[in-house]
């Protein structure tokens, strides 16, 4: 019990603000782009920027089961790389690495599905 209580060191509110801060910019800074994009779009015409909204949500869906899936590694690398399990840390992320590797056919031969999808609502693809 002794060997934890000399390994320990608090964490405050500072020291999440400095890890937490440079993901709130990097959100930010993405988010922003995405408005400027569709501002822009919008000012050629709606249909440009409706196709723009539908093709990135198509994305985002189509994307979103392999995000969750891999978005695990960087809490499991934290925790391994805090317990101080260095080998445990490159396991994690070669199996992220592999999910990524499977994922990649999978959404090819989503396309042609989603292609039909887009044709069967009358939106053109």
């Amino acid at each position: 019990m002794r060997e934890l209580e000399e390994n320990y060191e608090p964490g405050g509110f500072k020291q999440m603000l400095s890890i937490a801060i440079p993901m709130v910019v990097s959100h930010s800074c993405e988010t922003a782009m995405v408005f400027t994009d569709r501002l822009f779009l919008s000012k050629l015409s709606s249909i440009h920027m409706t196709a723009a909204m539908m093709g990135g949500l198509t994305v985002f869906v189509l994307m979103t089961f392999f995000m969750g899936l891999t978005g695990y590694n960087n809490a499991m690398v934290a925790q391994y790389f805090g317990a101080k399990q260095f080998n445990k840390c490159s396991q994690v992320t070669f199996q992220a690495f592999i999910i990524a590797i499977v994922g990649y056919p999978l959404l090819l031969l989503l396309r042609p599905i989603v292609g039909m999808l887009f044709g069967e609502t009358g939106i053109s693809s």
